[in-house]
């Protein structure tokens, strides 16, 4: 019995020391010992600069940082924007698990952060005046991982099943790529096609446009900008959708939309054909990936049409009809294609041109069959009119 109970004490003193953490704390100040609020503590496995975790300073410049492993060598490195970083490596164990840094007074500094601290070691979270900004290789993804799979890592960024994104409970109005819009106004666009491994830092900033459209200078009733600065060297790239069927009564359908980016210059292509009476493409996929959205040529005079009926559906812009149609019915095959470019050399210039072609072919074959009753007699009148109906439309803009 004395051994059972001796053995489980040594168990028990087991898990207690393994199941203990390390913590260490202090305060932040400048060097005339105002407060520092949300500058970021970040620790590192000082073998390999693996980050092991990070904490921001509170309004008072206060910083607490627990659940750190015991018996290895770590390094805190503590950044504030405009100050030189602050390095201490340490070692915390079982018989010193916590460690307080007292007081630490940031240096000012003329250079800039990214200047100051090494690549390796850049913090994953700042605050660079009224901007969060994210290091995004600080989060780690899968492989395949595109940007919307990164920012559900993001602590206080939420991404529902739909791809709206939420930043603390404010609603994300743009997401801008290097500072530009990326492929028209939808975030998606940005979220669900670019890979995450591509991306150098997230930047989350109040959207000023709507501060300004709403004439309230209450930052609290503005949604937030998310701005993706992409790596040196990756500033290029595409994207796109394909579809293909077929079936019965020799009834087909096939698709595609590329886009493709380069720095500054972007360009979307799609062609499409059918004969099911209906559009190649839906509305959303025409004006955001297709790039109708992104050319100002035709924005003050934008004629659309959509429709649907027993017959089928179909989706006019600017009289070029993108598949279907709706009138003398029959079987309608549709087919068309075109492009859009788009390129921003900077910030004052912008130079788009687009073109887009849409055919119809209708087979159209109308029966009518009317009967007369004249007494006893019976007249019969059978009318068949056959012959095809061909529309073509082209649509030019450039500016």
């Amino acid at each position: 019995m004395k051994q059972v109970s001796l053995l489980l004490m040594i168990i028990f003193s087991v898990l207690a020391v393994s199941g203990q953490a390390g913590t260490i704390s202090g305060t932040l100040t400048d060097s005339a010992g105002k407060s520092l609020a949300f500058a970021t503590v970040t620790v590192f496995k000082a073998k390999d600069t693996v980050i092991v975790t990070y904490r921001l300073s509170n309004p008072d410049g206060d910083f607490k940082v627990g659940g750190l492993p015991l018996d290895l060598p770590l390094r805190a490195i503590i950044t504030f924007s405009g100050y030189q970083a602050f390095r201490k490596e340490f070692t915390l164990t079982a018989g010193n698990i916590s460690l307080n840094f007292d007081t630490v007074k940031m240096v000012a500094t003329s250079q800039l952060l990214d200047e100051v601290i090494v690549i390796s070691e850049r913090p994953p979270v700042s605050m660079k005046h009224d901007t969060i900004e994210f290091n995004a290789t600080a989060f780690k993804t899968l492989p395949n991982a595109l940007v919307e799979d990164l920012l559900k890592k993001l602590p206080g960024v939420q991404v529902d099943a739909d791809g709206n994104i939420s930043v603390n409970g404010k609603v994300v109005n743009r997401i801008l790529v290097d500072g530009k819009t990326f492929f028209g106004s939808d975030p998606k666009m940005a979220t669900r096609n670019l890979p995450a491994n591509i991306i150098d830092k997230v930047q989350v900033m109040d959207d000023k446009e709507e501060l300004l459209r709403n004439g309230d200078d209450n930052l609290n009733n503005v949604g937030k900008v998310v701005n993706i600065t992409l790596k040196k060297g990756m500033k290029k790239g595409w994207f796109g959708k394909v579809y293909a069927g077929g079936g019965s009564d020799e009834r087909f359908e096939g698709g595609g939309i590329a886009n493709v980016f380069r720095d500054t210059f972007q360009v979307s292509l799609l062609a499409y054909t059918n004969n099911l009476n209906k559009p190649g493409f839906g509305m959303s996929d025409l004006m955001q990936a297709g790039g109708l959205d992104r050319s100002n040529s035709n924005l003050n005079s934008r004629s659309t049409s959509i429709w649907t009926n027993g017959a089928g559906s179909g989706i006019s812009i600017n009289g070029v009809s993108f598949g279907g149609i709706q009138n003398y019915g029959g079987i309608a095959t549709s087919k068309g294609v075109g492009f859009n470019m788009n390129h921003a050399p900077n910030a004052k210039q912008s130079l788009f041109a687009q073109y887009f072609y849409g055919n119809i072919l209708i087979d159209r074959r109308n029966e009518t069959d009317t009967k007369q009753y004249t007494g006893d007699t019976v007249i019969g009148n059978n009318t068949v009119v056959t012959g095809s109906v061909v529309t073509h439309a082209h649509n030019i803009g450039i500016g």
